[in-house]
């Protein structure tokens, strides 16, 4: 399970900025959304703007001004007074004439948009060292442009939003949640989550009927995604087994990015697959370390007869009690954990990219509960229909299968369109209800 030593509990959140937790960073208007751990002494760069942590620690939540790397919170009376608004008002204040601006002979050779632009990168660069606001910036760049005033209103508007979206000097720094997480991952490496959109994550979350108190089992290779999302849900109450290889639960980050408290925390409990495949017997019960009768397992024989084969210095010995003991305990997590799924549980969930779906059906499926779920996530389209047949053929009802198709528009007024350059890939979803039927009634005997 994962540790909770770097999550604050409820009373410690105050809605400040906590060194050591983590947040979510997006620079205004801009397409890049950052999880990131906050630690003194760090420097980010979001899309060219440099940040200084060092500032955000104590802080509330929201919208910081940047100066010189430096980020300052910004009031809500700062931003009715000079915010964004301030853009188009400075540009309606501009000269409403082209400026006549001719091009030498040398800038002939730069390309259309530096030759009907009259301040260079060099002189806008010097503007930003003088602290030049992104209005300010945007007013410079519409009055140096030989080409705005011949626009249409709909393309001065866009110019103006794409130039203030450039040069912003604003970044959010906002509590991480479910979807900005989704989305973060989405947007930088949908591959990774197996192209799991936020949409198909509360859909799937609402086919499962996860809600405080229920038991859930689950299987994933998103990132954490969905154990986060069901985690939120959950708040504190029911159980989730999460099922995983290698020693320890590991490729969640996005669980610890969510700051849990420990008592979320606490529903957590994860179960190794080689202990489901062995019938609930744990490695640790398996391996016996070396020197020790195999008869012998329990905790205090183990370490006692560690002690005496070995005459070693203390510090090693205390090595050994040490390793012993996170043995023992992970024994009685992986023994816990497996006790909990044979006694039943109330919603199946499973998001994978590599794995079949079919092979953990297998040995999951008898374990859940009469009107138990099941929801099955993957970009495969060939696994999940060898998922529904098995379904299928184990008596399941209300077997959907489903690929939700999704695009963000643009929405202005008589201008209403998809976006034309975005990402719509998605995956499959396979979900149904185990029923159990009734007993076979014994057939009368008919005598002759």
């Amino acid at each position: 399970m994962a540790s909770t030593s770097n999550f604050a509990d409820p009373s410690e959140d105050n809605g400040t900025i906590i060194q050591g937790q983590y947040a979510i960073i997006c620079k205004q208007g801009g397409e890049q959304i950052r999880s990131m751990r906050i630690l003194p002494k760090q420097n980010l760069l979001i899309e060219k703007l440099k940040v200084n942590t060092d500032a955000l620690i104590g802080q509330p939540f929201g919208l910081f001004e940047i100066n010189s790397g430096i980020p300052a919170p910004i009031s809500f009376a700062k931003l009715l007074a000079d915010g964004t608004v301030d853009i188009d008002a400075q540009v309606e204040n501009s000269s409403t004439e082209a400026p006549q601006y001719a091009p030498s002979s040398d800038q002939a050779a730069l390309n259309d948009a530096q030759a009907r632009q009259k301040y260079s990168e060099e002189e806008i660069d010097e503007m930003k060292r003088k602290g030049a606001s992104a209005s300010e910036l945007v007013a410079k760049l519409v009055e140096g442009s030989q080409t705005f005033h011949n626009r249409t209103e709909y393309a001065k508007s866009k110019y103006i939003r794409k130039k203030a979206r450039k040069h912003s000097d604003r970044i959010f720094v906002l509590r991480p949640t479910v979807r900005l997480l989704c989305e973060s991952y989405y947007k930088k490496d949908a591959d990774r989550i197996g192209n799991l959109r936020w949409d198909q994550l509360g859909l799937i979350l609402q086919l499962a009927g996860v809600h405080s108190g229920k038991r859930v089992v689950m299987f994933e290779q998103s990132c954490g995604i969905l154990a986060s999302a069901v985690l939120e849900r959950l708040g504190g109450r029911g159980s989730m087994i999460y099922l995983h290889r290698g020693l320890q639960a590991q490729g969640i980050p996005c669980v610890q990015a969510m700051n849990f408290s420990s008592q979320v925390m606490g529903t957590l409990h994860s179960l190794r697959i080689d202990t489901l495949l062995n019938d609930g017997i744990p490695r640790e019960d398996r391996e016996i370390p070396p020197g020790m009768p195999k008869q012998e397992t329990s905790d205090s024989i183990v370490s006692e007869n560690l002690l005496n084969q070995r005459d070693e210095e203390k510090e090693e010995e205390s090595t050994v009690m040490i390793n012993i003991e996170k043995r023992a305990e992970r024994s009685s997590q992986q023994r816990m954990a497996y006790a909990q799924l044979c006694n039943g549980y109330d919603a199946l969930l499973i998001s994978t990219r590599t794995v079949d779906p079919v092979s953990l059906l297998e040995f999951l499926y008898e374990s859940l509960r009469p009107c138990g779920t099941v929801v099955i996530y993957s970009p495969n389209q060939q696994s999940m229909v060898l998922a529904q047949s098995w379904l299928r053929a184990k008596g399941a009802v209300n077997i959907q299968i489903q690929e939700q198709m999704f695009r963000i528009h643009q929405v202005l007024p008589q201008r209403t369109h998809p976006l034309m350059s975005q990402m719509v890939v998605g995956g499959c979803i396979v979900s149904a209800i185990k029923v159990v039927g009734p007993p076979p009634v014994p057939q009368a005997s008919h005598t002759a």
